[in-house]
């Protein structure tokens, strides 16, 4: 790695997103589609399968807290993960891929990244589920240390005691539990970093999975604090611009947000176009946010020793049992995954049970004679009628 790879400045990443502004914000907003096209008829599968298992029509936190301790969880939790994670990996690696095809000369065409990407989705899909069983095992001993520190310190009493209490042994078991994750975080973002070159190997250098793993293990190692500089510049500038536009966004709204006498049709006006507003400002810091992630990931690899470079070009499966990938048929996907995916969510919302026949009681107990919100006081407050 160039020694000036640590003074790479937001000017050049500017620069280079700006060169490449059009082809990148395209392919992110297909990706957002693609997001929603796919997760949504997950999660709704997922939150049937809860329902599935638990034998009720409603689900509470700890029923699905059971459900990710039982093995068929921990499957859910890794299809689940691996199938976000890959959806991640294929917006970063087709956003990565412009960047790079564009320093090595003309920026390639949309369809072009797509059809790449194509050709390797299966294996990309198949990098990333590796990456999230790998951290799961890696988190293992710490969820299970968290949890018996929970089972030890936490459960004498209702939860909603020690947390309107805070008694000593609250603070004992979130200092101790606090430190435990803190830990995890370490080691896992220690794992995750070594990483950070893998889908670029596989992408670009045409190496199988396990040696993309090994490659970037390698060559992160050698370089381990560059890339340490870099990610922080970049969470910090990403963590600054997201509480500048936010705080921007909250004084907007309440600065122009009527009166709560105002006429009802006013309210819901201005209403309406401050939700607009902030789902705009929203998307407007996540476009920035993901596309200088691309640009530092390209960045941080271009300026690696590395094989020769296997990038998109136009000719890509113009032969071969694999489909051409046409921009009428990339858009036609597009729509016809996102209606299905709309059909599911409405499908899903039209299964709830909206009947209005659930009874509320509300009581902390006999919290005269027994701490409040627990158990005993409940017990207690009922045989005293």
């Amino acid at each position: 790695m160039s020694g000036d790879t640590a003074g790479i400045s937001a000017s050049v990443i500017a620069g280079n997103l700006r060169r490449n502004a059009k082809p990148l914000i395209i392919t992110e907003i297909c990706f957002k589609l693609i997001s929603f096209a796919i997760l949504s008829p997950l999660l709704n599968g997922l939150f049937r399968l809860f329902l599935a298992l638990s034998g009720r029509k409603v689900i509470a936190d700890t029923d699905i807290a059971v459900f990710f301790l039982h093995p068929v969880g921990w499957v859910t939790a890794l299809v689940m993960g691996g199938i976000l994670l890959a959806v991640q990996a294929l917006e970063q690696s087709a956003l990565v891929t412009v960047l790079v095809a564009e320093s090595q000369g003309p920026p390639p065409k949309i369809s072009a990244v797509f059809r790449f990407l194509w050709m390797r989705a299966t294996g990309l899909v198949y990098l990333t589920t590796r990456i999230v069983a790998r951290i799961l095992i890696l988190s293992i001993p710490f969820l299970i240390a968290g949890g018996g520190l929970y089972l030890l310190l936490l459960t004498d009493h209702d939860i909603n005691y020690y947390l309107a209490e805070k008694p000593p042994r609250f603070w004992l078991a979130v200092a101790l539990i606090g430190v435990d994750l803190i830990v995890m975080s370490v080691v896992s973002i220690q794992q995750v970093v070594s990483w950070t070159f893998a889908v670029q190997v596989y992408l670009f250098e045409n190496q199988n999975v396990d040696a993309a793993l090994e490659e970037s293990k390698r060559r992160v190692h050698d370089h381990r604090k560059v890339i340490y500089l870099m990610m922080a510049k970049w969470v910090g500038i990403s963590f600054s611009l997201t509480f500048l536009l936010t705080f921007l966004a909250v004084l907007i709204s309440r600065w122009i947000l009527p009166d709560i006498t105002s006429p009802i049709w006013k309210i819901a006006t201005v209403a309406s176009l401050v939700l607009v507003m902030l789902v705009s400002v929203s998307f407007i810091n996540n476009l920035i946010i993901t596309l200088s992630f691309a640009a530092v990931l390209s960045h941080l690899y271009l300026d690696t020793e590395h094989a020769p470079l296997s990038l998109p070009a136009e000719e890509e499966l113009s032969e071969g049992n694999w489909p051409r990938l046409t921009r009428f048929r990339i858009i036609a996907g597009f729509t016809i995954a996102t209606l299905l995916a709309c059909l599911f969510c409405v499908q899903g919302l039209q299964s709830v049970d909206r009947d209005v026949n659930v009874l509320v009681t509300a009581h902390r107990g006999a919290s005269g004679d027994a701490p409040e919100n627990t158990l005993a006081s409940v017990r207690l407050a009922i045989e005293k009628g």
